[in-house]
């Protein structure tokens, strides 16, 4: 295992900090409360400060998993639609409505691209997956 995160506020967490990082901390982290918990006698009781920064630390490595799964939730919409999946097959594979998966994406798309990482063509063609096409025809 990598270096361990020892990290007690959300905003300390780096965004460079790999997914396979932050779940083996948070798999430790969370052991260690656990166990802290389970021999909760003295004289085998850990300092409570000690288990309080583990149960911080494993706070935070949920937070950023949970943004990070998010993230990627869209960029995986981007690439079933891109690759002929329907929206209703999104939906079906998300539990999200049609509305929410057309502005779930728009909405990604558009901090992707005003945070520099889509060019103006790389946004549009995202927007064209969710957008009505003329007639009424589409991926609905």
């Amino acid at each position: 295992m990598k270096s361990v995160l020892h990290v007690q506020r959300l905003d300390e967490l780096a965004a460079t900090v790999s997914l396979p990082q932050l779940v083996d901390s948070y798999l430790l982290h969370l052991r260690t409360v656990i166990s802290a918990v389970a021999a909760n006698l003295p004289p085998l009781a850990p300092p409570r400060a000690v288990v309080a920064g583990h149960a911080l630390s494993a706070v935070v490595c949920a937070c950023g998993l949970g943004e990070r799964v998010a993230s990627g939730r869209w960029e995986m919409v981007r690439e079933a639609l891109a690759h002929g999946a329907t929206i209703g097959q999104v939906c079906a594979a998300s539990g999200l409505e049609p509305d929410e998966i057309c502005v779930g994406l728009s909405s990604w798309a558009e901090a992707q691209h005003r945070d520099g990482n889509f060019t103006d063509r790389e946004y549009d063609t995202v927007l064209a997956l969710v957008s009505p096409r003329p007639g009424g025809g589409g991926r609905w």
